[in-house]
């Protein structure tokens, strides 16, 4: 096998000395001349940016001249077809000077058209507010005829059959009325000791008519009329004639009955039909 090379004999401490003075001395001389090479890098460089500076200011001032010279054809130009324009605008405004006269004359003339024939139409119109405020006061009174006629008919009926769906009624009072506070309920219907049923009679039933009763009316009715309400269980029903617009939860008599309201329709004179869950069309 081959022998490793002995390794190099030890320095002694003056060849170590000797040594690093002469490192010491090359390092000194290449600073030396690295510093000379700047220097003269230094000097390279700023005569080079004299240079371009001086380049560069030529450079402007032939920019700057051929800009003045330019801007100062731009503004030539620019006072040349101001001017122009300034013969045209005169002229059209001159034009439209006498077309505008010719026009607001047409205008005024139009405006007192205009005048006579809006104090025409509020003639009219105040024509027209009398004979309606005129039919709303006759269609109130039908309304209001139609609706005691329907409380007069259900009432006689319930009392003709002694009943309302399945209870069984011993008095049919209609109207009930209090003056402290003043109330008034449709009919009330009474079965001895036990039960009172409180009925509303609508001609169009609305989701609001069953907010009403099932809210604030039906509750009430105890304290209002406590001769009638003592110690019996109070129970509201509803009798229509027809059914307002409501699909889905707003159907007003889907409302009452999920309340737990007794629910009938006036199918004719003295007759009421009861209506129940499966006689409503089914959620969509």
């Amino acid at each position: 096998m081959p022998r490793n090379p002995p390794p190099p004999p030890a320095m002694t401490p003056a060849e170590m000395e000797e040594r690093t003075a002469r490192l010491h001395m090359e390092a000194a001389e290449m600073r030396k001349e690295m510093y000379a090479d700047l220097t003269e890098m230094r000097k390279e460089t700023n005569a080079d940016l004299a240079k371009m500076r001086k380049e560069t200011r030529a450079d402007f001032a032939e920019m700057r001249k051929e800009m003045r010279a330019d801007f100062a054809e731009m503004r030539k130009e620019m006072r040349a077809n101001l001017a122009e324009m300034g013969k045209k605008i005169d002229a059209t405004l001159a034009k439209m000077t006498e077309a505008n006269l010719r026009a607001m004359e047409r205008h005024d003339r139009a405006m007192e058209r205009h005048d006579r024939a809006m104090e025409e139409h509020n003639r009219a119109m105040e024509r027209h507010d009398r004979e309606m405020a005129e039919i709303r006061r006759e269609w109130g009174g039908f309304n209001e005829r139609e609706g005691h006629i329907l409380e007069d008919d259900c009432a006689a009926a319930m009392d003709e059959e002694k009943r309302i769906g399945d209870i069984l009624l011993t008095e049919v009072l209609s109207p009930v009325r209090s003056r402290n506070p003043e109330c008034e309920y449709d009919i009330v219907g009474r079965t001895g000791n036990a039960t009172v049923v409180v009925v509303e009679v609508k001609r169009t039933l609305s989701p609001e008519h069953v907010d009403l009763f099932v809210g604030d009316r039906l509750p009430k009715f105890a304290s209002r009329f406590p001769q009638y309400a003592r110690g019996r269980k109070v129970k509201g029903a509803i009798i229509y004639r027809a059914c307002g617009r409501g699909r889905g939860a707003r159907d007003p008599r889907r409302m009452a009955l999920e309340a737990g309201v007794l629910l009938f329709r006036a199918t004719g004179k003295n007759k009421l039909s009861p209506i129940t869950p499966a006689d409503l069309p089914k959620r969509g």
